[in-house]
């Protein structure tokens, strides 16, 4: 599925077998790709490479943080 931005570029997101977006290829950007937890939050993103942010939930589901991250290894983002 995609959508036309203002400039006339087209953006594509990817989804899942459950239909979860997994990923946004936006012209001339790196391809941003989301992993997801069984309870559908975003616990993990990837731009290009190498940056990655990880999202830490409390037992209640309330975001705890974000942060940064270079390594990519074991954190379910392809």
């Amino acid at each position: 599925m995609g959508f036309t931005q203002r400039d006339g570029t087209l953006s594509a997101t990817a989804y899942d077998a459950l239909n979860r977006p997994v990923s946004i290829t936006r012209p001339g950007l790196p391809i941003t790709s989301h992993g997801l937890d069984i309870l559908d939050r975003v616990v993990a993103e990837k731009a290009g490479a190498a940056t990655v942010r990880i999202h830490v939930y409390d037992t209640a589901g309330r975001k705890l943080s974000a942060g940064v991250s270079l390594s990519c290894q074991d954190m379910g983002v392809v």
